[in-house]
């Protein structure tokens, strides 16, 4: 039942990313590093926050600005 539940989660996030993907241009939330994970955030419907959980529904989302050199991580240690 659990990867039923992710799959339909996947899916979801993935139809709403076409949705703002189709927008075009959308003007950043703000203007350092952050804003383009801010701003996808905000498209998505959610409110911003600073915690280390997952950002929508159990996924975690992560960005990268296409000219960044800068690496992105899809791992993280938490502490228990």
């Amino acid at each position: 039942m659990k990867n039923y539940y992710e799959h339909n989660e996947i899916n979801e996030l993935i139809q709403k990313f076409h949705l703002i993907r189709k927008k075009g241009y959308i003007k950043s939330i703000n203007n350092n590093y952050s804003g383009i994970g801010l701003t996808f955030e905000n498209e998505l419907g959610l409110e911003q926050n600073r915690f280390s959980g997952p950002d929508f529904k159990g996924i975690e989302i992560k960005t990268h600005l296409a000219y960044s050199k800068s690496w992105t991580f899809l791992f993280s240690l938490i502490p228990a």
